[in-house]
């Protein structure tokens, strides 16, 4: 009852939200524009919202927000252009766990990200370094950022980070653990290339997710294995022929769970 014209919109309409919209379930439009006066929170639980068309986002980043959990995430779909930057809070578990985790948005700079985070991160007080950073196969090692680092987050590339369980706010005052870091930044609409090479430390590559949705673990895993799964297609070690996904909420030698085609629902896995 609140949209103009009385109905919920569809695929074939173009959408314009000029105040608060909270978004429960899957929902789509044509062309979505959130306007200087609008807001848009797209709620976790798998909640979705697809743009058949344009997405343009006139107010700022933390007006437009996709919330996340432990192992349920928001998404957004976008197959004509992105305008404007939105912010994606992603869920990262508390130390001294873990997650890996890829930028679901553009990140220019990690200092800029620090910033927008800084009371959440576990620094190391003998350097000015954080917990978040890349692995890197030549030397075998996860690295950890300097919180001044102007180096950019790239889409697809993983990297290993923790949140801090005892955030302060700027006057020192105890607030509660986030477990999720914003990630402000642009929809990704086009192909990531991720490179995958056999480093001198170690063989494995760090990667994950480039977009602001859920990707179908088929139609990505097809790609790499090529038609037969086995011969001079599959870009993939013929003796590690699978995904390995880092579960963190367990402990010892199961906390790399093994995706390949023998996944009972492969087609529809993400």
């Amino acid at each position: 009852a609140t949209w103009v014209g009385g109905f919920v919109p569809s695929a074939l309409n173009d959408v314009q939200i000029d105040h608060v919209v909270s978004i429960n379930g899957d929902r789509e439009a044509k062309n979505v524009t959130v306007s200087a006066t609008g807001s848009l929170f797209i709620n976790a639980n798998t909640h979705s919202l697809h743009v058949h068309g344009d997405f343009t986002n006139e107010a700022t980043a933390d007006k437009v927000v996709l919330r996340g959990n432990s192992s349920q995430f928001s998404s957004i779909i976008v197959e004509g252009t992105a305008t404007g930057a939105i912010r994606f809070r992603r869920h990262v578990n508390v130390s001294p766990l873990n997650d890996l985790i890829s930028p679901p948005v553009s990140i220019s700079s990690f200092a800029d990200f620090y910033d927008d985070n800084n009371e959440f991160f576990v620094e190391d007080p003998a350097s000015d370094k954080v917990l978040f950073g890349p692995f890197n196969n030549i030397s075998g090692v996860y690295e950890n950022y300097l919180y001044t680092d102007g180096i950019a987050l790239t889409q697809g590339k993983g990297y290993r980070a923790a949140t801090n369980t005892n955030p302060v706010d700027e006057n020192g005052d105890a607030i509660d653990p986030a477990q999720a870091l914003n990630f402000h930044g642009v929809i990704e609409t086009g192909n990531v290339n991720v490179p995958i090479t056999v480093g001198a430390g170690s063989p494995w590559n760090l990667i994950g997710n480039p977009y602001s949705s859920y990707l179908n673990f088929k139609a990505f895993f097809d790609v790499l294995i090529g038609a037969d799964g086995a011969g001079a297609g599959n870009q993939l070690d013929p003796m590690y022929t699978a995904i390995y996904a880092y579960n963190a909420s367990v402990d010892g030698s199961s906390i790399w769970t093994t995706w390949d085609a023998n996944n009972l629902d492969y087609a529809t896995d993400n």
